[in-house]
């Protein structure tokens, strides 16, 4: 699988998996349904004018140690997951928590490889370079 794909996919994972509140719930029409259901009616995204339920909380997000958080165009609520190792030096995904090792404003050293960033968190917007074995492939928007 090329690094792309492949940064692709676990981003898409993460965003998934982590965020809890990723994708509106679709069951829930109403806002007072959504708040029944323990969950968050916002109407502040380009996702629905209308409104959508996040079948999440800012108060559980933090609880679990989460940022809660607009992300992307869309503005959309996620509850967004801290990696333990945002930011440690790294050489490929397997290095990081979050499955990303980023290059945004590196230089290779001497030998022309790269050394790149662990991201910080689970949101899947933004710019990246992918860095595997070193190596670096195109940069890559997400939004």
């Amino acid at each position: 699988m090329n690094i792309s794909r492949r940064v692709s996919t676990i981003v898409f994972i993460f965003f998934c998996v982590f965020t809890g509140s990723a994708f509106a719930e679709e069951s829930v029409k109403t806002q007072s349904e959504c708040i029944e259901k323990g969950g968050t009616w916002d109407t502040g995204s380009g996702f629905k004018k209308e409104g959508y339920c996040i079948l999440d909380t800012q108060k559980k997000c933090v609880s679990r140690g989460g940022i809660w958080a607009r992300v992307c165009l869309s503005q959309s609520l996620v509850c967004l997951k801290k990696f333990s190792d945002g930011g440690k030096a790294c050489s490929g995904s397997s290095d990081c928590e979050g499955g990303v090792c980023n290059a945004i404003g590196k230089e290779p050293d001497e030998k022309g490889l790269f050394v790149g960033e662990c991201v910080h968190t689970s949101n899947p917007c933004g710019s990246f370079v992918p860095v595997e074995g070193g190596r670096t492939s195109h940069s890559i928007v997400y939004d």
